[in-house]
């Protein structure tokens, strides 16, 4: 797996045909990666305060019309507390939105929490939305990392049709948070060190 500096992975949006890569994205106060598999683009990037947020999506979709989406966001200084309850309570949130959205076809799976490199605690799991508003389902594989003062998330979505309350996969979402976790690291911001920082990439 080869990786990119973010600007880079934003230049690279309009190939023929995508080839996967890992994103190094400077967030807040740390750097974090993110996958962008084969097939998919790098489709939109936004810091606006004290969010962050970074979307891909396959191939020839759209913000407006995708089928899958892998996002990073970030929150500024919401890491204080105890970790895993700050993991906990950030993923209670993300639930709280997908619950929000569905409430008669909302699905929640708590999944056991990977190691991450860098991250002071993470909480991995899942939501699902069998109606989303828009005539479709969503559901998605997550994981949130706590660094040493941002909360960061890494989303691996997908739409689909409309459904009952979405049953968690292990045969889907598991290789899709499995990447995720093997793509995702915080990392310190090094002073002079430039892209595509090689002591967050190197083991």
């Amino acid at each position: 797996m080869r990786y990119a500096p973010l600007l880079a992975a934003l230049a690279l949006a309009a190939p023929a045909h995508a080839e996967g890569y890992i994103a190094i994205a400077p967030v807040f106060s740390q750097i974090v990666t993110m996958p962008v598999p084969d097939g998919f683009v790098a489709a939109y990037e936004d810091s606006n305060g004290d969010s962050y947020i970074n979307e891909a999506i396959m191939e020839g979709d759209t913000l407006e019309q995708w089928r899958q989406m892998i996002t990073l966001t970030g929150i500024r200084a919401m890491a204080e507390g105890e970790p895993d309850q700050v993991a906990f309570n950030f993923a209670k949130f993300l639930a709280g939105n997908y619950q929000g959205a569905c409430p008669e076809t909302f699905s929640a799976n708590s999944l056991n929490a990977p190691d991450v490199r860098g991250a002071e605690a993470v909480f991995a799991g899942f939501l699902g939305c069998g109606d989303n508003g828009f005539g479709q389902s969503e559901a998605m594989s997550f994981l949130i990392l706590v660094g040493s003062s941002d909360v960061y998330s890494l989303q691996w979505a997908e739409r689909g049709p409309m459904t009952g309350p979405p049953v968690y996969d292990s045969a889907l979402w598991g290789p899709r948070l499995a990447e995720l976790t093997a793509s995702a690291r915080v990392c310190d911001r090094l002073e002079g060190e430039e892209a595509p920082c090689p002591s967050c990439i190197n083991d």
